[in-house]
């Protein structure tokens, strides 16, 4: 059926992107999780934005250093979660840490928000530059610490999306023209 050979085609090129983003190691890829501390605005937040970002930029050097192929941010101490949305200030946080780290390591980046904050993780991965996003829900439901995850078709359909998504990469593509010449 029609659904079907779109899904693999689909299934396909995203396969093809992933292999492409850590083409050094087409089998396998070490990425290395960046547990952000616990975000301003949230009950559990310590530390100043500046903080934070230095703390982050410091793993991803580690990471870098030590031979992984690709980072990923995320917001673990944020508890309690927000389950399926997050606000403003997580977002603009996230943003300027996955920027610095991004900048400063210079390896593949991807951003998780939890819970299953997919739209504002799509959010901040187009913000910061990052390469790709990890999502929850998105597949199947599931039982995490903060209990049933249910499927969020609405991260399946951000607004504007898709014309964002094309601007990132017609963005990539024309930094990478840039590095290629130099």
């Amino acid at each position: 059926d029609i659904h079907g050979t779109v899904a693999v085609a689909a299934f396909g090129a995203l396969m093809t992107a992933i292999l492409d983003l850590f083409r050094n190691h087409p089998r396998r890829a070490l990425i290395g999780m960046i547990h952000l501390p616990a975000l301003p605005g949230t009950p559990r937040a310590k530390l100043t934005l500046d903080a934070i970002v230095e703390q982050a930029v410091a793993e991803a050097v580690q990471y870098r250093d030590a031979g992984f192929d690709g980072l990923l941010i995320e917001n673990m101490h944020d508890r309690p979660y927000a389950k399926g949305a997050v606000g403003p200030e997580i977002v603009a946080a996230m943003t300027v840490a996955g920027r610095a780290v991004k900048a400063a390591a210079r390896l593949p980046l991807g951003v998780q928000v939890l819970a299953g904050a997919n739209r504002e993780a799509v959010a901040v991965a187009l913000a910061c530059g990052a390469d790709f996003v990890r999502v929850e829900g998105f597949v199947f439901a599931h039982v995490a610490d903060e209990g049933r995850e249910e499927v969020h078709h609405r991260a399946r359909q951000p607004r504007h999306g898709d014309q964002r998504a094309k601007e990132h990469e017609q963005r990539h593509r024309q930094q990478d023209d840039v590095g290629h010449a130099l």
